[in-house]
């Protein structure tokens, strides 16, 4: 109980703070979001909109998108209440995400660290507690508008759940039925906590039977079989009954070939975690292993193996797949900051001064989080910039009027007389960014960006206007988007498809050297440029010839 009051003040204190610094940080943001920082900030507006005078139909939404959704409405429905709170949607939306999903994710990371190392008193959860809370692979995607950390808050009760419950002692249908669901929940919140899901059904059954048990028992063991069966067929169960549609999606895709483009080296992957992570806290983290080897209380070097193993593996499923986004980082961060809180606290309690060092640390922990924030120049210094978690500044613009001429001049004097594309995929422009400055009053054409997840969609060249940016602007290799250069680059140089475009009206230079241009499709395409924009593409995947998946004017 007096734990639990602990934590409750920790995290009451930690919430104020972070409350105070995500609404400063989105204060200082232009209106330029795009993409997946938008994706539920998107979900949440829809949803709030249809509560007002088409109940039904959000309902209807939440269910169909959870059937067959990668990027399910669930997430947004806490959100979409308290989107209009503030005149400010955006700092609504962020600090809903701060209070209902990141907060309670954080205080069961301390209630599990209590647990599993058995301290309560407020000054041995203080060091895990600013951990947490300050760390920027978890404080960065809440920032840039991902509700995915709710996702954690699944995994956590699942832990809890067999900490708690033994299930070698005998086979009960509710508890692993109970399980079952919350691990499926954690899947259903965020289709990509997957491979967790599926790390830890390989590690909870080992975990719960050595936590309960500290020999091998036949009937035991046997009882703890058919429990996390149990388990694992009801979480089967709920997907094909609540997620059928997804999973013959799943089932269909190959995802390593359609996100191959995402897939970086295995080196770089990691690299990328703990740079998001921060190397600065490595050396705790390395020492909580090194403790972890010579851990004397068995029940507690069994739960960090756990965690290891946890983060090994599911790093080890995911990565196969794709590189790590900002989002894709906090379950790995989960398991690396239980080891990194267990080293450090066994490191300070094991001197005179730790305690000092402990109070010196909870201080430096929210100065790098702040610096991470709001600060550029100590990133300027190699070493510091190697040492620091990710940079990750707010999103702003410099030009933000020019942005906002262009989505007016759209809005207003072009789209009136046609459709719109918007033929580039970047962080300069994409559709995202003029849709979501125009309020949404602007609606552009769907424009395929990946090769191998989007095709070519001939939507592109259909549109009666299509802005074009020079250079030509992409988010990844120009070789994975060639359904955009290709195209790109015969309108801006009038060759191919390009000589049925004229430029019209004035340029806008989105950044230094970066102008944005506005195409008017004069005529359609004779059957020679339409046969040379497609042989072009074939040429670079001949296989989509067959598939059909070149241009076509119908």
């Amino acid at each position: 109980m007096q734990h639990t009051k602990n934590i409750s003040v920790l995290m009451f204190f930690g919430f104020i703070t972070l409350s105070a610094i995500s609404a400063f940080y989105v204060s200082l943001e232009n209106n330029v979001y795009y993409w997946d920082y938008l994706t539920y900030f998107n979900r949440a507006t829809k949803l709030n909109a249809l509560y007002h005078g088409h109940l039904f139909k959000a309902i209807g939404k939440i269910f169909s998108s959870v059937w067959k959704s990668d990027y399910n409405y669930l997430p947004s429905i806490i959100l979409s209440f308290s989107i209009e709170l503030t005149q400010n949607h955006r700092q609504s939306y962020i600090q809903t995400i701060l209070l209902f999903y990141f907060m309670p994710f954080a205080a069961l990371f301390v209630a599990i660290f209590s647990k599993i190392t058995r301290v309560s008193h407020w000054k041995d959860l203080l060091l895990p507690s600013m951990l947490v809370l300050t760390n920027m692979a978890l404080i960065g995607p809440l920032l840039r508008g991902f509700p995915d950390v709710g996702g954690m808050i699944f995994i956590e009760c699942a832990i809890l759940l067999a900490m708690v419950n033994d299930y070698s002692e005998s086979i009960s249908f509710k508890k692993s039925i109970q399980l079952g669901a919350v691990l499926w929940g954690a899947f259903l919140f965020r289709r990509w906590y997957a491979y967790t899901v599926v790390a830890l059904y390989v590690s909870l059954p080992v975990f719960n039977y050595f936590y309960f048990n500290s020999k091998i028992c036949y009937e035991r063991l046997l009882n703890t079989t058919k429990s996390f069966l149990i388990s694992g067929v009801s979480s089967i169960i709920f997907v094909l009954v609540f997620q059928f549609g997804l999973l013959l999606k799943i089932l269909r895709t190959d995802y390593s070939v359609a996100y191959s483009a995402y897939q970086k080296p295995m080196m770089v992957s990691i690299n990328a975690i703990f740079g998001a992570f921060g190397l600065y806290l490595v050396p705790f983290l390395a020492l909580g292993v090194l403790f972890l080897i010579r851990e004397k209380d068995k029940r507690l070097a069994l739960s960090l193996a756990f965690c290891l193993f946890n983060l090994i593996f599911s790093a080890f499923l995911f990565l196969r797949t794709q590189s790590p986004g900002i989002q894709h980082i906090i379950p790995f961060s989960f398991w690396m900051l239980m080891l990194t809180a267990y080293g450090a606290t066994r490191l300070f309690h094991s001197f005179r001064w730790g305690s000092v060092f402990q109070v010196i640390s909870c201080i430096i922990l929210p100065a790098v989080l702040l610096v991470a924030l709001f600060c550029d120049r100590p990133y300027q210094i190699p070493f510091l910039r190697e040492m620091l978690p990710l940079r990750l500044a707010p999103i702003t613009t410099e030009n933000f009027q020019i942005y906002q001429q262009l989505v007016d001049d759209l809005e207003h004097v072009y789209k009136p007389q046609g459709s719109v594309a918007i033929l580039s995929s970047s962080f300069v422009l994409n559709e995202s960014i003029v849709e979501n400055i125009s309020n949404y009053r602007l609606v552009t054409e769907d424009v395929a960006h990946v090769d191998l997840r989007d095709h070519f969609k001939s939507t592109l060249l259909n549109a009666r206007y299509v802005v074009v940016v020079s250079p030509v602007q992409t988010h990844l290799a120009l070789s994975d988007q060639r359904v955009i250069t290709v195209t790109a680059y015969e309108i801006l140089n009038g060759e191919g498809v390009g000589k049925n475009y004229k430029k019209v009206g004035r340029s806008y230079e989105l950044k230094p050297g970066i102008y944005a241009y506005i195409y008017k499709k004069t005529e359609p395409f004779s059957a020679d440029e339409i046969a040379c924009l497609n042989g072009e593409l074939y040429k670079y995947y001949p296989d989509w010839k067959a598939k059909g998946f070149g241009y076509t004017d119908k």
